[in-house]
């Protein structure tokens, strides 16, 4: 997928057996995050220690100054910190480097935020940044709650990749009588302005890179923001298999990030995005979701070999599991997101 890198070396986590590429002046724990790999780690930068890990074969380099101080035995026995230091040659590595939404631990983070974008006239695209030292370990899919002050709270999906750990974008609404909304769009909240962020939240709808079969993916209207963490992901990883991205809205003549969609499209032979022509709102029942999205799926003869990802409102989701379900897809081939503020007609 895309352009190949010129990657040299190969690191071996243990216990797990995970492998994954290394560039060669990339630090173990870059190589580890691009690889979609979520070790435990905080700063990134050498103050914290949280990514001390253990060399057990071949050679690594130092490549920064890192404050945090090892002891001479653990030095003697191997440690090093995977933030500091590259790979010289293949390299085995005692860390712990999970994979599973449910193994990462919730974190409470004060960001900051860097910018509020509209994306469209009731879309806006809030981007929080995290200190150096507290990065946000998560992977593409999952959502988070945000706080401004002590009461303006909303879950959100994040809208950017893991790659990027410390800036992390959110796709907001404009809902009429929703705090959190009207404080974004009312010009309230300004860059320097702290949010606080609690989380990810665990689920089943989350990029597993290590499957290789197809996506079929489905959105509806602000449900585009977690597939854009998903997709960004994958190109990150340079994932192969196909993803199939199909976005509906209630506006279809006017879906915001229109051009995103095509510029993945032109890039990359394997991902293909189509935009909806059928008008979807959340007046529409379950039976007219149903009727569009059976239109959808009657494209696609052979679903065996696919995972189906489906983000938007209850309606949406619900004639999507009803679908796909009746194809034969099991509850685990049907990875749902829903979103209950997407209630723009």
């Amino acid at each position: 997928m895309g352009v190949q890198r010129a990657l040299t070396r190969e690191i071996t986590f243990l216990p797990s057996g995970r492998v994954c590429d290394i560039e060669t002046n990339e630090t173990v724990l870059a190589a580890c995050l691009r690889a979609g790999l979520t070790p435990v780690y905080g700063c990134s930068n050498g103050n914290c220690g949280s990514c001390k890990a253990r060399l057990t074969s071949g050679d690594i380099d130092q490549v920064r100054h890192h404050d945090f101080v090892l002891t001479s035995p653990e030095k003697m026995e191997g440690y090093f910190l995977m933030c500091a230091n590259r790979a010289l040659t293949d390299i085995d590595v005692e860390a712990d480097v999970t994979q599973s939404p449910d193994d990462i631990p919730v974190q409470d983070i004060e960001t900051k935020v860097k910018s509020v974008e509209y994306l469209d006239p009731q879309v806006v695209k809030l981007h929080l940044q995290t200190p150096r030292s507290r990065r946000l370990r998560f992977i593409s899919g999952q959502s988070v709650m945000l706080t401004i002050g002590d009461d303006i709270q909303t879950s959100m999906p994040i809208a950017s990749c893991p790659c990027d750990d410390r800036n992390l974008h959110f796709h907001i609404p404009d809902i009429p009588g929703d705090a959190f909304s009207e404080k974004v769009f009312s010009g309230q909240l300004a860059p320097r302005d702290r949010v606080q962020l609690h989380g990810p939240k665990t689920g089943n709808f989350y990029l597993d890179h290590k499957d290789e079969r197809h996506s079929l993916i489905l959105c509806w209207h602000i449900g585009f923001a977690p597939i854009v963490s998903l997709m960004e992901h994958a190109m990150s990883l340079d994932i192969e298999r196909g993803l199939y991205l199909h976005r509906f809205s209630p506006t279809p003549d006017r879906q915001y990030l229109s051009n995103l969609c095509r510029s993945w499209s032109d890039a990359y032979e394997n991902i293909h995005t189509e935009l909806v022509a059928d008008r979807v709102t959340l007046l529409s029942t379950v039976e007219e979701c149903t009727q569009v999205l059976a239109r959808v799926a009657s494209r696609y003869p052979d679903l065996s070999n696919f995972n189906i990802y489906v983000a938007g409102p209850p309606n949406f989701v619900e004639a999507a599991e009803s679908v796909f379900s009746g194809l034969g897809l099991t509850a685990e081939e049907i990875k749902t997101h829903v979103d209950w503020l997407g209630v723009l007609e």
